[in-house]
């Protein structure tokens, strides 16, 4: 059985957190940071209703503090684009293709 929709609310701040699967860590270093903050400004670029208010990477997980200032839908879109740029990161870090790169809910 499916997880049911998420709503979301206009101007509300959300927090997200997602979990690497085991073994895959975002290991802290100067080519792996820029990544990141490249991507999140991608990110912020593409989607400009949703607000970046926090962003912490740690080894093996995130959390951020986000806000939809415009349309709310456009949370989904902008979680779904960070979430998929940051697995063909870590794929192509490993040199790996199809493997499991987040942990289940």
């Amino acid at each position: 059985m499916g997880h049911p929709r998420r709503k979301f609310v206009h101007n509300r701040a959300y927090f997200v957190t997602n979990r690497l699967a085991e073994g895959l860590p975002l290991v802290p270093a100067k080519i792996i940071n820029k990544l990141l903050l490249g991507l999140l400004a991608r990110a912020s670029v593409r989607y400009r209703d949703i607000t970046i208010c926090h962003w912490l990477f740690l080894a093996n997980h995130y959390h951020s503090i986000l806000v939809p200032t415009g349309d709310p839908a456009q949370m989904t879109h902008f979680m779904n684009f960070i979430n998929g740029e940051l697995a063909k990161y870590i794929c192509a870090l490993l040199g790996k293709n199809h493997i499991k790169v987040w942990a289940q809910r």
